[in-house]
């Protein structure tokens, strides 16, 4: 479920780590004037140490990657395997966890949705009121919402990674929490709290609350040839984004009664099937 995370490294021993076996820290040059910048990094398995003036350490990556070498986040990483990969990093980087402060968190599931992926991905279409929009990176398309504190991610996992996937078509659903306000007033500011499993119930049921407030075209409602203009515009994000909120929240209302009368439920599937993967992620500690 974890996988992208920034930390600020506190009251570590800089000299300690530049001795680091593991890592190899490379200094960039200043082109212009000759002299080396004050500015450190090295990496192991996916995740990069950075220190900057001598005195600030971050240490940002996909744990789910560095369970895998370092090489790919398309599988399952259980609690299990994110208390063995903390494990590991305190041990080969002498880090105490409590002074490890989470700036970034980002928590997903990969998922085998009941449509494809590429169609899943056009009917998602709004988080709360604001429409997901197409980005392209790192070989990976997908939709994202940007608020202010965090960011929310549907993608097709398929495509990063088609020969790592055995099924036919893999979904992905996250939340970057960009700024840690609302985690630190739930008690998550620090990597040994990752390392909790309240906490990561905590971030699954975030997770998972984020998910209902997505807004979902279910193409399975349309049967009724007198709505063909509702069901062209409800398919249509821009439609949404820009009516006024009272409009909004009525034509949700008449949108919401074809779903539950004429369709196959598809936000409500989607939702049982991710609430079964962190079940299966999580009960690994909670049988």
């Amino acid at each position: 479920m974890i996988d992208f995370v920034k930390i600020e490294i506190r009251g570590i021993n800089i000299t300690e780590l530049y001795k680091n076996p593991l890592l190899d820290f490379n200094k960039p040059l200043n082109l212009n004037s000759g002299e080396i910048i004050d500015y450190a990094t090295a990496s192991y398995r996916g995740l990069k140490f950075i220190i900057k003036k001598s005195k600030y350490v971050e240490l940002q990556g996909s744990l789910h990657k560095y369970w895998n070498g370092g090489s790919h986040n398309a599988n399952d990483f259980t609690f299990i395997s994110l208390q063995n990969v903390i494990a590991d990093i305190k041990k080969k980087f002498d880090l105490n966890l409590n002074t490890c402060i989470l700036r970034n968190v980002e928590v997903g599931i990969n998922i085998i949705p009941p449509i494809t992926t590429k169609s899943l991905i056009r009917c998602v279409l709004l988080h709360r009121d604001k429409k997901f929009k197409e980005v392209s990176i790192n070989k990976a398309n997908y939709t994202r919402v940007i608020h202010n504190r965090f960011t929310v991610k549907a993608y097709d996992k398929k495509i990063q990674y088609p020969q790592l996937i055995k099924s036919d078509s893999l979904f992905r659903f996250e939340i970057k929490h960009t700024k840690m306000i609302d985690l630190n007033k739930k008690g998550i500011e620090t990597l040994e709290d990752l390392s909790q499993i309240e906490n990561l119930k905590l971030l699954s049921l975030i997770l998972i609350d984020k998910w209902d407030e997505i807004l979902v075209y279910d193409n399975s409602i349309e049967s009724n040839n007198n709505l063909k203009l509702e069901y062209a515009n409800w398919k249509n994000s821009n439609y949404w984004e820009t009516l006024p909120k009272h409009e909004r929240f009525r034509q949700k209302i008449k949108y919401n009664s074809e779903v539950t009368k004429n369709s196959i439920r598809l936000h409500r599937q989607l939702k049982n099937i991710m609430q079964d993967k962190v079940d299966f992620l999580l009960d690994f500690v909670t049988n």
